[in-house]
């Protein structure tokens, strides 16, 4: 007898976050109401007993243990070699799935033979208005202008412009040039054929975006869905690694730059960070030399600025 094909497989990578992980396991079954679904849950390696809690509360799902952290991409390629759904969810362990949100998707995607991946609407989980996260394709100047706001702030606020000009009424179901973030990402199986998986190279950030980009050039449609709600708990984890996880942010922006813009964009990127938090220091040097009493501050801001430093001239 045939094995039966699921409908959909959900891939959620684990690290550290027990109870946020927990809640968000509870809403699976109702999210995907008449489907058959499968869940991976790839946990890297926590040590806050995450991996116990799917082993004993979820038996149904798929746990895979991981020996080290292996980063985003690399462990939800790991669920996604497992997987054997028509479709499927890489979803962030902090989102939150209201009934029926999965059916819907899955729905969409029935109806839509061109669409390569959708994501639903992402909400703060304080009903607040979610950072934008549908828009352009990154080009090398708004790369340039987002490495500027290591001195200043309002670069970042130009790029940003730039990348979601035109994209911010998000109540209006649409295709969309772009996804940058893959917070709860839905892709057909074909996709893995005609485009592979996550880049494994991006260890966090930027994976989603990569992929998205790729699907686009594989000839894929990909859709913005704002019927569909998810709740996003922002940042759950990767918070935990504070400095660490900041420096890595840059070091992936310029990986994602040298993969989409060539070699010598990548470089000249590279350069520019690093550029741009020397003249960062230098000037947070000069401001303390007025104000004295905030030396334990700056030498925190100099340690940041000196990590990010050391990320991106790293290969």
């Amino acid at each position: 007898m045939p094995l039966i094909v699921p409908d959909l497989s959900v891939i959620i990578v684990s690290y550290n976050t027990v109870e946020i992980t927990r809640r968000c396991l509870n809403c699976i079954a109702d999210a995907a109401a008449g489907l058959d679904y499968e869940v991976f849950v790839v946990d890297n390696n926590s040590i806050d007993g995450s991996a116990s809690m799917v082993r004993m509360e979820f038996p149904s799902f798929h746990l895979i243990e991981n020996g080290s952290n292996l980063g985003v991409a690399a462990a939800t390629n790991l669920g996604l070699y497992y997987s054997r759904g028509r479709y499927l969810v890489s979803m962030n362990s902090d989102v939150l799935v209201p009934q029926g949100a999965f059916s819907k998707l899955v729905w969409f995607m029935e109806q839509h033979p061109d669409a390569g991946g959708a994501t639903p609407r992402l909400v703060l989980h304080a009903l607040g208005e979610h950072p934008p996260f549908i828009g352009n394709l990154p080009s090398f100047l708004t790369d340039v202008l987002f490495a500027l706001c290591l001195i200043h702030g309002k670069f970042a606020q130009w790029s940003n412009q730039k990348l979601f000009s035109g994209w911010e009424n998000c109540d209006v179901s649409c295709e969309v040039p772009c996804v940058h973030w893959g917070t709860c990402f839905l892709v057909r199986r074909e996709v893995l054929d005609t485009v592979g998986m996550l880049d494994p190279r991006f260890f966090v950030y930027c994976e989603d975006l990569d992929w998205s980009i790729r699907i686009r050039k594989g000839g894929w449609n990909l859709y913005y869905l704002a019927e569909v709600r998810v709740v996003h708990l922002l940042n759950q984890s990767t918070k935990k690694g504070g400095h660490r996880m900041y420096a890595q942010m840059w070091k992936s922006r310029c990986q994602l730059v040298e993969k989409n813009s060539g070699v010598v964009a990548g470089a000249l990127f590279r350069c520019l960070v690093a550029a741009a938090c020397s003249i960062k220091g230098i000037l947070l040097v000069l401001i303390s030399s007025f104000a004295a009493n905030r030396r334990s501050e700056l030498r925190q801001r100099l340690g940041l600025l000196y990590l990010v430093i050391k990320s991106v001239l790293s290969y």
